[in-house]
């Protein structure tokens, strides 16, 4: 995983996403949150991304919980349905 998220490149939205998510349940959230907030630099509009974003947030060590109400209430605006 750490090998795949030191050349996001090679991943498309929904990879780099499934990827933040699966470093964040192998222990490594930081990892997770630092790929995920690029990703989401590259891709603001992206919903997959912002989940799951919000989700890495919660599993921080520190919990950002700020950031965590900001990336659910973006991914509301992007998805209100």
């Amino acid at each position: 995983l750490q090998e795949l998220a030191a050349d996001p490149d090679r991943l498309g939205r929904r990879g780099l996403a499934y990827l933040g998510l699966s470093l964040s349940r192998a222990g490594a959230p930081a990892a997770a949150a630092k790929l995920l907030a690029a990703a989401r630099r590259r891709h603001p509009g992206d919903f997959l991304t912002t989940v799951a974003l919000a989700d890495v947030c919660v599993e921080l060590p520190r919990p950002r919980w700020d950031e965590v109400v900001a990336f659910r209430l973006a991914a509301v605006a992007l998805r209100p349905d």
